[in-house]
């Protein structure tokens, strides 16, 4: 993936503007794939917001004040990841949503994009 990442980047500034997988080149190929991946964090922290939180902070995230339950991380230093935990509650199930910076294809593509997603819910959700 550091290979990818150093063969990839071209110095695009971030946009500072939020995207889903979808909306990446290729991404609706993929997408499918992104919830069954998101599954394990899903189980683990489906009504523990306050737990997902403190072990971001364990791993280097920085909390996003936009969503109650959010973090920022950045497997690499252009490519920040937004993961938001929406908690199990009377009406609907818990869930994940991933969001990229809109530059994300400026420095990887979309195929290991989802390896990164992968590897980071691997550091939430040890084995």
């Amino acid at each position: 993936m550091i290979l990818h990442y150093l063969l990839n980047a071209d110095g695009t500034p971030l946009a500072n503007r939020w995207i889903s997988f979808r909306e990446l080149p290729d991404g609706l190929f993929y997408w499918r794939t992104i919830p069954k991946i998101l599954e394990p964090l899903v189980r683990k922290y489906e009504s523990s917001g306050d737990k997902f939180l403190t072990k971001i902070m364990k791993i280097g995230g920085k909390i996003n004040k936009g969503f109650e339950h959010s973090s920022t991380v950045y497997p690499f230093k252009m490519f920040p990841v937004l993961m938001i935990l929406y908690e199990k509650d009377e009406e609907f199930e818990a869930s994940f949503r991933v969001l990229f910076d809109s530059s994300t294809f400026h420095y990887l593509k979309t195929d290991v994009i989802k390896l990164v997603v992968a590897c980071i819910v691997k550091s939430y959700v040890p084995k």
